[in-house]
């Protein structure tokens, strides 16, 4: 039975909390190398965002930018550099 998690023939539902986040994590690597190889940032909103419109993004060389996204002109506006906060 595959749970779109990764390659494994266990269900999710018979996993650990454990081994359902390593599972996770390595699907997110996957993921993010599929990204970086599109030459794309990935994108997402945690607790550093202060609001709807602000975003975090992550490129393959580990750099980490705050950004807005400017809902007229349809881009990201860079804020602030997050990789040594």
């Amino acid at each position: 039975m595959t749970t779109g998690l990764g390659d494994s023939s266990k269900s999710i539902f018979d996993m650990t909390p454990e081994e359902i986040e390593n599972r996770m994590n390595r699907r997110l690597d996957e993921l993010k190398k599929e990204i970086f190889a599109k030459g794309l940032p990935l994108t997402y909103q945690d607790e550093r965002c202060p609001s709807e419109d602000h975003f975090i993004r992550e490129y393959e060389d580990g750099g980490l930018h705050l950004a807005v996204l400017d809902r007229v002109k349809q881009v990201f506006v860079f804020v602030k550099d997050l990789s040594h906060a």
